[in-house]
């Protein structure tokens, strides 16, 4: 057949707003969960069979306006521990990549306040990939926001100046709408 394959970004209406997703002869791929993200000339474009989501930041210092607005007490120093950061800046900016890889899993992007997401991150049991940058420290975490509590795991890496972070729900865990 003939028709469209590859990642497109679905329109901005309803539930599935700005979300990326995969096509072989345009068709969806039913079950298949894509997350893109890019920094700087830097992209990375990620799929599997159970939602995930992926971020690329550029390490830079946040203000003292935007630490409270994004983050709650005790998130930055996880991320600090949890991925070995070179910096306080670099573990801020993990954390953040952090938060947008998990609001990709949930589905909504920067729609919803980060604040809004409390991520309890630690090391853990790399996530299986097929292309692990070098260097790169498995992570899992349990992600609250509204009433709802996920664990999930991933991988998060330095990479030059910017940060990349990989996170996946855990097998067994269901999204609820």
């Amino acid at each position: 057949g003939s028709g469209t394959t590859g990642i497109a970004l679905l329109p901005e209406t309803g539930e599935t707003a700005g979300r990326p997703a995969a096509f072989a002869d345009g068709r969806g791929i039913d079950g298949l969960c894509v997350s893109i993200s890019h920094a700087g000339a830097r992209a990375v474009a990620a799929a599997g069979r159970r939602p995930l989501g992926v971020d690329l930041v550029t390490i830079e210092p946040f203000s003292p306006a935007f630490h409270e607005e994004a983050f709650l007490p005790g998130e930055v120093e996880a991320a600090s521990v949890a991925l070995g950061a070179p910096s306080r800046d670099a573990a801020a900016s993990a954390m953040f990549a952090c938060k947008e890889a998990a609001l990709k899993i949930v589905g909504s992007g920067l729609r919803r306040p980060v604040l809004g997401l409390r991520i309890d991150l630690r090391q853990g049991p790399r996530l299986a990939v097929d292309c692990a940058p070098a260097g790169s420290i498995g992570v899992s975490a349990t992600i609250e926001f509204e009433r709802a509590c996920l664990e999930v795991a991933g991988l998060g890496a330095f990479i030059d100046s910017q940060v990349l972070v990989l996170l996946a729900l855990e097998p067994g865990q269901e999204l609820t709408p």
